[in-house]
């Protein structure tokens, strides 16, 4: 009888789906060993297999490689869930499902998806050097809490957007370059399908939007020096407030977002705790963060026509049926939205950079 100790498991830190001949996927994990060093059987080394296979499913394919590997696949440890943007570009809702209905996987688990083929994200994490693979996918993921230039795109996140006709679904776009791996924004879909790429900087936009910024450097234009620059550290300090409505069937959206920052560098020494100086900074940042949000939402409606940031429930609050919103035909107007964006940031003066 099989043991059900550590030693008899490949934990998969992380999936790739690529597209392959013949119609089928190429399914590709990547594992550590367990280490029997002294240091305890729990311990991973830093010795990382990748193990693909051609197949015509997930489950056809996981079913392969724990015929042929030495020990069970178990999926409780995967991080990440890549996929070429190939596969994204065709559909990935039945992978999308097929992964969900395995109960080892969390709902945490993030989707990535890559401008080359998973399989280039999946060697390039394993050739990093570093000792714990997972941790490295963790610091992929987790940098959004400190660069405001990717998301958090959990798997549950994901099929929740699927099983929603008006929500449109997104992933974390990561660049791959020779043998690095760069999250650069995020991957947005219409009907389980990649239609387009937010920057990072619009990516920053979705975030401060959707309250979801932690943290977050921006450059500005020194209003007290010709040519001079600022860099301010942002966090949104409460949710936006949002109202749409309707004027002959065309959708007005009005915004309105508190920001908090604080001086993080600038080029000379000025009085920066001055009030009259604090507002001009403040009213530079109002500029700059106006334009970038007004291009994000331009962006995801006249381009994408893909509602990321689910606008169509201040709307259908104001029906009592949903049938009623049903006749606004949300997914057909949303492309003509019009945006009024209001921004009231505050920014905290430092004695850093007082002058004396």
């Amino acid at each position: 009888m099989m043991q059900n100790g550590i030693e008899n498991f490949y934990y998969i830190v992380a999936m790739g789906i690529d597209k392959s001949k013949d119609n089928l996927i190429r399914l590709s994990i990547q594992t550590a060993k367990n280490s029997s060093s002294s240091e305890g059987a729990s311990e991973q080394s830093n010795d990382y297999k990748i193990y693909s296979v051609d197949c015509q499913s997930i489950d056809t394919g996981i079913n392969i490689l724990n015929n042929y590997l030495n020990k069970q696949i178990n999926l409780t440890h995967c991080s990440a869930i890549v996929f070429s943007e190939e596969i994204a570009k065709d559909n990935i809702k039945d992978y999308v499902v097929s992964i969900t209905n395995n109960i080892e996987i969390r709902p945490s688990c993030n989707i990535i998806v890559s401008s080359k083929s998973a399989l280039d994200v999946l060697e390039n994490v394993a050739n990093s050097g570093e000792k714990f693979s997972s941790r490295l996918y963790e610091y992929i993921l987790n940098s959004v809490d400190y660069t405001g230039y990717t998301v958090n795109a959990t798997l549950s996140n994901f099929l929740s957007r699927t099983n929603n006709s008006k929500a449109h679904e997104f992933a974390i776009y990561s660049v791959v370059n020779d043998d690095t791996i760069q999250n650069y924004g995020t991957a947005i879909f219409h009907d389980n399908v990649m239609i387009g790429v937010l920057n990072p900087l619009q990516t920053t936009a979705y975030l401060i939007v959707e309250n979801e910024l932690k943290s977050c450097l921006i450059t500005i234009d020194n209003p007290l020096e010709e040519g001079g620059i600022i860099n301010i550290n942002l966090e949104t300090i409460k949710s936006p407030k949002i109202d749409v409505y309707l004027i002959n069937n065309t959708p007005f959206i009005h915004v309105e977002i508190d920001i908090k920052g604080s001086i993080s560098s600038s080029g000379r020494d000025f009085d920066y705790i001055s009030d009259s100086n604090i507002k001009k900074i403040e009213q530079k940042t109002n500029e700059y963060l106006d334009k970038l949000i007004s291009n994000f939402f331009y962006t995801i409606s006249k381009e994408y026509n893909s509602d990321i940031v689910n606008l169509y429930g201040y709307l259908a609050a104001k029906y009592l049926t949903d049938d009623q919103f049903e006749k606004v035909h949300w997914n057909e107007v949303f492309k003509d939205s019009y945006f009024d964006v209001e921004i009231n940031s505050e920014i905290i003066g430092t004695h850093l950079f007082s002058k004396e």
